[in-house]
């Protein structure tokens, strides 16, 4: 054998030698690590074993104090049915998502949806709107406890004659005949000292064309509140009676 062979041998038992000497530091390490890993899990494991034995002993604390109401047959019976219906669980548990997403995304469209409600109603109530429409269901509310069923019956009976009637109130003539009407009285009772009521001062009024045309006025009124009929009611009436056409 050779110098040469022989350097070349040592040479590569060298090699081996490093080789082998680093496989074993890198098990040196491995072990290392795992004997840390296991001590952090028995450490973990003694805490869970502490919980654990705390929670245990709170339940069974709890449990000792329902016993007469929960047996044991019942809390397995709870726990059977509860396997039996996880399916049910967890379709529930997927709704309550689907309904907190939905809530969720809602929320902003909900808050500018109030904030344009509020608006509006900050604009009807500065406009009064609101406060008429209070007043209106106050008017309404005495409507309802003045008048009974048998009050409002009859009105629809007469609901016909009462528009009639309201028509012909409306019709412009008779409009300004009110207004005349009411302007003269507004100007009597202001000048009520100074009206002259003596037997021979009416005689002398009598003289006056308007005069005389108001008291004919007012006796064709009287005639027809006395219950003679005008042309204008006949009319209505005799159409309210005509059969109608099939």
């Amino acid at each position: 054998m050779t110098t040469t062979t022989v350097e070349a041998s040592l040479q590569e038992i060298k090699e081996q030698l490093t080789q082998l000497t680093e496989q074993v530091d890198y098990l040196s390490q491995r072990a290392q690590i795992d004997q840390n890993r296991w001590e952090t899990v028995e450490d973990l494991a003694s805490d869970l074993k502490l919980v654990g034995q705390s929670a245990f002993e709170g339940a069974v604390e709890e449990l000792s104090d329902l016993d007469p109401a929960v047996s044991l047959e019942d809390s397995l019976r709870l726990l059977r049915r509860l396997a039996e219906n996880t399916g049910n669980l967890e379709w529930t548990l997927q709704q309550l998502e689907s309904v907190r997403d939905f809530v969720r995304d809602a929320a902003p469209i909900a808050s500018d949806a109030f904030e344009a409600l509020t608006d509006q109603f900050e604009e009807l109530d500065r406009l009064g709107v609101l406060a008429f429409i209070q007043e209106t269901w106050r008017i309404g509310q005495i409507i309802l406890t003045s008048f009974s069923p048998e009050d409002v019956r009859a009105l629809g009976d007469n609901v016909v004659l009462i528009l009639n009637t309201v028509k012909g109130m409306t019709q412009p003539e008779i409009m300004h005949m009110l207004g005349n009407l009411t302007g003269a009285y507004r100007h009597a009772e202001a000048t009520t000292d100074e009206l002259k009521t003596g037997t021979f001062a009416l005689l002398k009024q009598m003289r006056d064309p308007e005069v005389r045309r108001g008291l004919a006025v007012t006796m064709q009124i009287l005639k027809g509140v006395a219950g003679t009929p005008t042309s204008d009611a006949v009319d209505n009436e005799k159409t309210e009676q005509a059969p109608v056409a099939e």
